[in-house]
């Protein structure tokens, strides 16, 4: 089948589109195990060596050892409201970040000493906040992913 240019439409939101069909993009149902799992799946994929998966009561917690979303110098934001296409997974697979955009209440990602929230703003988990003290450490070279995802906020 071939298609014409008219055929191809921008998604101006990818965010809303995942929200308004969650099967589609992260399967039957769209939990925080399975999008920490997929997360941190791919990261292996990508070539990153060292991934952690943590749960932290309902909190999840994603880290390695290197910075995932720096590529050649430049801090790769899109990732984040974007749907971008991963061939190094597969021919129709996409990133996983926006997932996370997508269904979590609070997101968040540590590097180079410093928080950005995408989604929320703040952290109301001991366990997750003790931990983020440590991530904020000049020890710790690497990227991490912490979000919340409440099951009530994903549509059915």
């Amino acid at each position: 089948m071939a298609y014409a240019r008219e055929d191809l439409y921008v998604i101006d939101d990818a965010v809303a589109l995942i929200r308004r069909r969650p099967c589609m993009y992260a399967g039957d149902a769209p939990r925080a195990v399975r999008l920490a799992a997929k997360m941190a799946g791919d990261l292996l994929q990508f070539g990153v060596r060292s991934v952690t998966a943590e749960a932290l009561g309902p909190w999840w917690l994603i880290t390695s050892h290197s910075d995932w979303l720096t590529i050649d110098g430049v801090y790769r934001s899109e990732y984040w409201h974007r749907i971008v296409a991963a061939p190094e997974i597969g021919l129709e697979a996409m990133r996983p970040e926006v997932l996370l955009t997508a269904f979590s209440s609070v997101l968040f990602t540590v590097s180079k000493g410093s928080v950005e929230f995408l989604m929320g703003d703040k952290i109301d988990n001991a366990a997750m906040q003790m931990r983020l003290g440590t991530l904020l450490a000049p020890e710790f070279r690497g990227r991490a992913v912490g979000f919340l995802i409440e099951e009530c906020l994903i549509e059915e």
